[in-house]
């Protein structure tokens, strides 16, 4: 080291020395400032994952809306089905009636029927008693037998429309049977749906709570990082207070040795400074 190094140190030491008697208070405020800004880089990084989280339950809620509209959706069509096959169901039920009617129409022509051709085969049994007698009557007989046959080809024809009412209303009732089996069908759909379109609702909720307390803990932790940076900004007031302080002490330590240049000795310039 030089002499005037040394006559620097010789001033500026004892200086120092006398001016921070406290000198450990500066360096704790340095460790202070890089524990507060070790604390800062913590929070953002917590608050970074945290608004990370609130990004995928939003995106959670929204795929738990868009399974909502679908099943809401399917609904509708369900109900529109049910009110088509409850409408096949009227139809069917409107037509049954009309069925019955016609059936008991022919059965109530039937026995007009039978009553006639009794009466027709009890004046055939009197006719061929009195043949000998009646063969002049036979053409009677003959136009009587004519309008026998007339009303056994009506009983037929009336029976054939009555069995051909029975199979419309048997193909009726298999058709109103399986609309029913349809309508069964669809109605356990729409509660399978209505059951799916519930846990989707309950995981909504879930979700929609987990979202919530991710909120409250990103504003806890926002409060600590503005805390956090009060201290921080506080600490860097005291450490830029202290580091004025060292600089007008070392102003004032290069006037002294300034000064010195002109004095007889250490001594003297050691007692100006003490002075």
């Amino acid at each position: 080291m030089s002499a005037k190094n040394r006559k620097y140190v010789a001033i500026i030491v004892p200086f120092l020395r006398h001016r921070f008697k406290n000198h450990h208070l500066f360096w704790s405020l340095w460790t202070g400032n890089a524990a507060l800004w070790t604390g800062n880089a913590a929070l953002w990084t917590g608050n970074t994952a945290l608004w990370t989280g609130n990004a995928a339950l939003w995106t959670g809620n929204t795929a738990l809306w868009t399974g909502n509209a679908a099943l809401w959706t399917g609904n509708a069509a369900l109900w529109t089905g049910n009110a088509a096959l409850w409408t096949g169901n009227a139809a069917l039920w409107t037509g049954n009636p009309a069925l019955y009617t016609g059936n008991a129409a022919l059965w109530t022509g039937n026995p007009a029927l039978y009553t006639g051709n009794a009466a027709l085969w009890t004046g055939n049994a009197a006719l061929w008693t009195g043949n000998a007698a009646l063969y002049t009557g036979n053409a009677a007989l003959w136009t009587g037998n004519a309008a026998l046959w007339t009303g056994n080809a009506t009983l037929w024809t009336g029976n054939a429309a009555l069995c051909t009412g029975n199979a419309a209303l048997w193909t009726g009732n298999a058709a109103l049977w399986t609309g029913n089996a349809a309508l069964y069908t669809g109605n356990a759909a729409l509660w399978t749906g209505n059951a799916a379109l519930w846990t989707g609702n309950a995981a909504l909720w879930t979700g929609n709570a987990a979202l919530w307390t991710g909120n409250a803990a990103l504003w806890t932790g926002n409060a600590a990082l503005w805390t956090g940076n009060a201290a921080l900004y506080t600490g860097n007031a005291a450490l830029w207070t202290a580091f004025m302080d060292w600089l007008l002490a070392r102003r004032i330590c290069i006037s002294y040795s300034y000064l010195s240049k002109k004095s007889s000795g250490r001594k003297e310039t050691r007692a100006l400074f003490n002075h």
